[in-house]
């Protein structure tokens, strides 16, 4: 069993809020995107319990992935068709931003970003948080990772798969998400993702946490104590 020092939980997509001043061309649709594409209540799902807190650090970004994206990497390929670290096209939408507005959200990107790395050291554990809309898969939990240096061991992968497994969820590897964010540091750390579909733990239409939410919320809390080495 892997034995972390350290969590550090990134929650990157659970705030729905954008300034108005935000560059968008049409408000009222883009709030609509912003129901379906923000991961509400994950800062609580995934929020660590009280005896946990001392080797948890949660680190939720305070605005909406639609004012600037802090789980896009630098050259993203989805920079392509206008969703990288800064959105300008999203389905119908279109956004203009000026050098002004592009100066601000790259200051708040990387001061993000730097702020996670900050947290992490040596033997510590980046937990990447999220949620997906159900009509995108029929995956309940989904564990990402990168083929890289930052993979956890393929046993601590089991362990989650397995954790969930049992409880009846249907457990996806890298599907329908993959990898997970590595800041760059000159450190050994381990990185993995874990999505949650959404109606495993909410009502998509009322945006209200269901009774599953304790359910689900328990078996994280047991993930948690499943990688600080504690009773699992």
């Amino acid at each position: 069993m892997s034995k972390f020092e350290k969590i550090v939980l990134n929650i990157p997509h659970s705030s729905p809020f954008i300034p108005c001043e935000s560059g968008w061309d049409n408000l009222l649709e883009l709030s609509k995107e912003i129901r379906k594409w923000t991961d509400w209540h994950t800062n609580i799902l995934f929020n660590p319990s009280k005896e946990l807190i001392n080797k948890i650090i949660p680190c939720s970004f305070e605005y909406s992935r639609f004012y600037v994206d802090v789980e896009r990497l630098i050259d993203d390929p989805l920079e392509k068709i206008g969703q990288g670290i800064i959105y300008t096209n999203f389905n119908e939408l279109h956004r203009e931003v000026n050098p002004l507005l592009k100066e601000r959200l790259g200051y708040i990107y990387y001061s993000y970003i730097s702020k996670i790395a900050g947290f992490l050291t040596e033997n510590s554990l980046l937990i990447d948080c999220h949620s997906f809309p159900s009509e995108l898969s029929d995956i309940d939990i989904c564990i990402g990772f990168n083929d890289d240096s930052s993979k956890p061991k393929n046993d601590d992968i089991e362990y989650i798969k397995n954790l969930f497994s049992i409880h009846g969820y249907k457990v996806g590897i890298n599907n329908p998400y993959s990898n997970s964010l590595t800041p760059k540091k000159k450190i050994d750390y381990k990185s993995i993702m874990i999505e949650v579909n959404k109606k495993c733990y909410m009502n998509e239409n009322t945006l209200e946490l269901n009774a599953d939410y304790y359910k689900v919320g328990n078996l994280i809390q047991n993930m948690y104590r499943y990688f600080l080495g504690e009773n699992a």
